[in-house]
């Protein structure tokens, strides 16, 4: 009788629990789901989706100037940069006229746009200058191969604008070899070139990516993927005024360095570790430097496969447009995010992951505005997405110093906050949503055992 008894009880304890324990699981989906899809985990939100007139599927480099109110992308799907209002966060034009349109800075004080274009198969190579009065191009520059007048040269690639000399440095990272241009802005004539061929800088073996000027010594920075010396990549420092290369910055091996970003203030960049020349199985990670010695100041893992890196001044922190994978490597089941990380500490922060836009490649570039800290992420076939941090997280702010006020009084000791990692993001904060399904799923499994000790007793006593 009493085995009779067990197997009854067991069986209506299946019956009961099998059920509510399903129920009970769906219910606490969206807790999880939420932490990777942005909403329950981080303080960023999308705010606004500024559409474009046909949302490009092809695109290469963002870039925004807070002075102009600004924000371009160039659109290799309709052959032009498409312009915003980054004040009112609205579409302003396309400028057409290109014949790929690749890397694009802004000369604000000459109120010019500068956009590298042609494509990589082209014999021609030529940089646009364009006119952010009346959005027409009003300059186009031949850049001719250094090593052979000749040939296949490729695309004028991405560029960056050095404004106390008035120097733009391109690269034709296409080119055999690839080679860096000097353009004088003011007269839109070729300074000087340099190949990177083993003679005059390291032989490239993958092309050339982003360049970024550093205001506090007037240098110029180079992501050079790869050379026959640095097989990870490496920085190289150049001299706009002699036009030379004047330090190499070796990478961690596995870098590949696409994307390049400053933080003026703090004198750091952040690189952005495409690893695609990397062999299979390499973990993903973004590399911090100091700008002044190039010493890797932080190796943070777990955001890579990137092309286009951020610094916004206003808050202090490097935003970063690549990937982020279930094993941790380049060859992973990829999402695509936005990783945020604090410039001061490098302490890897959270992820901005925007539901609908989890595929990796969905968000494709990422530019900030310092004057709002609005960000701006290109969103295949939408549109432009504006994300904010809805919480206002912000560690410092833009503007002059102003003079030393007198000593004030020693305030409260403040409580110690959180121990972060350089390494890891931050655990994400459960939202409301998630505190819902949480207490929604006790409930249940209170019932459940309400519910199951009543049919025990019930069947007990047959």
């Amino acid at each position: 009788m009493s085995i009779l008894r067990n197997k009854v009880k067991r069986n209506s304890i299946k019956k009961i629990l099998v059920p509510l324990a399903l129920i009970a699981l769906m219910m606490t989906m969206p807790m999880f789901e939420g932490a990777n899809a942005q909403t329950a985990g981080s303080s960023y939100g999308l705010i606004k989706i500024i559409a474009l007139p046909k949302a490009p599927a092809s695109t290469d480099i963002a870039y925004v100037d807070p002075t102009l109110h600004l924000y371009m992308v160039s659109d290799k799907t309709n052959l032009g940069i498409d312009i915003i209002n980054t004040t009112s966060n609205t579409y302003i034009t396309t400028v057409t006229g290109f014949v790929g349109a690749n890397g694009v800075t802004i000369a604000p004080d000459l109120n010019q746009a500068w956009v590298g274009d042609n494509n990589a198969t082209s014999t021609a190579s030529t940089v646009k200058v364009v006119s952010l009065t009346n959005y027409t191009i009003i300059g186009n520059i031949t850049i001719t191969n250094p090593t052979t007048g000749t040939g296949t040269i490729g695309r004028s690639d991405e560029l960056s604008y050095d404004q106390k000399d008035h120097v733009i440095l391109v690269a034709n990272d296409a080119a055999i070899p690839p080679f860096v241009t000097f353009i004088n802005a003011t007269s839109k004539q070729i300074i000087a070139q340099i190949p990177y061929d083993g003679i005059a800088a390291n032989n490239a073996t993958n092309g050339l990516e982003q360049s970024i000027w550093n205001p506090t010594n007037d240098l110029f920075y180079q992501a050079v993927p790869s050379t026959v010396n640095n097989t990870g990549g490496e920085i190289d420092v150049l001299n706009p005024n002699s036009t030379s290369i004047v330090q190499v910055y070796p990478l961690p091996a596995g870098s590949e360095p696409h994307g390049l970003a400053l933080n003026v203030a703090l004198q750091k960049l952040c690189v952005g570790a495409s690893q695609i020349g990397a062999p299979n199985g390499t973990p993903i990670f973004t590399v911090i430097m100091n700008a002044t010695n190039g010493q890797i100041l932080n190796q943070v893992m777990g955001i890579g496969g990137t092309d286009e890196v951020w610094s916004n001044a206003a808050d202090s922190r490097f935003y970063v447009c690549g990937k982020i994978t279930l094993d941790g490597t380049n060859n992973g089941s990829a999402l695509g995010a936005i990783a945020v990380i604090d410039a001061t500490s490098g302490i890897y922060l959270e992820n901005i992951i925007l539901p609908g836009f989890q595929r990796y490649l969905s968000m494709r570039t990422v530019a900030a505005d310092s004057s709002n800290n609005d960000i701006y992420i290109l969103l295949s076939t939408a549109g432009v997405g504006v994300v904010t941090d809805l919480l206002g997280n912000y560690t410092s702010t833009i503007g002059a110093t102003g003079p030393a006020g007198p000593k004030g009084a020693t305030g409260a000791t403040g409580t110690p906050g959180p121990i972060g990692s350089s390494s890891t993001p931050a655990v994400p904060e459960f939202g409301s949503a998630a505190l819902i399904s949480i207490a929604a799923a006790i409930i249940v499994v209170t019932l459940c055992a309400i519910a199951v000790t009543a049919r025990t007793r019930k069947t007990l006593r047959k």
